[in-house]
């Protein structure tokens, strides 16, 4: 992929933000996990138009870090809709990065409507791969034991075929994706 073919809008950037970005060949060229502030003279919201470029090429991780800062705004504001609709696009590709913040869009009916079912899926799916979902409300992250903890309690609510269907689910996203559970 060739991330130095950046097309920016005079709406959407700021020209100093476009100057910063255009002064900085290196960090156009860095795929966006690895980009930090440093990289644009201390512009955070940088960081996520580059994440844009790279998730509209197709770049699964880039999708994937794109819906988790919309789900958990640490680098420009809240939307939850496009959160949902970045990480639904890296869900797509296999992505397992945001398989917590699949299951905090599901669970908490954020930027979708609420569905414990794919919120059971996506739990199981996190707690088999060690990833911790965004916590919008806390900026904070829910880790492997907080998902044991949430998975008790569901276990403890949820309808015997709920909990079922998303053990299908899950065994059918790590088939179709490649992994073994």
């Amino acid at each position: 992929m060739d991330f130095k073919c950046f097309r920016f809008s005079a709406l959407a950037l700021s020209l100093g933000a476009f100057l910063a970005l255009s002064n900085s060949t290196m960090a156009a060229e860095k795929p966006c996990a690895l980009l930090t502030a440093k990289d644009f003279n201390g512009d955070e919201t940088m960081i996520r138009e580059v994440c844009k470029r790279q998730a509209l090429q197709g770049s699964s991780s880039a999708q994937s870090i794109l819906g988790s800062s919309y789900q958990v705004p640490f680098l420009g504001p809240r939307d939850d809709k496009e959160a949902f609709k970045w990480c639904s696009m890296a869900d797509a590709h296999g992505e397992k990065g945001n398989l917590g913040c699949m299951f905090t869009a599901y669970y908490e009916g954020r930027g979708t409507s609420q569905d414990l079912t794919e919120a059971y899926k996506y739990l199981i799916l996190a707690i088999e791969n060690d990833c911790v979902s965004c916590a919008p409300d806390t900026i904070g992250a829910i880790t492997l034991n907080g998902h044991l903890k949430i998975r008790s309690h569901l276990d403890s609510t949820l309808p015997n075929s709920v909990i079922l269907e998303a053990k299908r689910r899950a065994a059918k996203w790590n088939e179709l994706h490649g992994y073994k559970n």
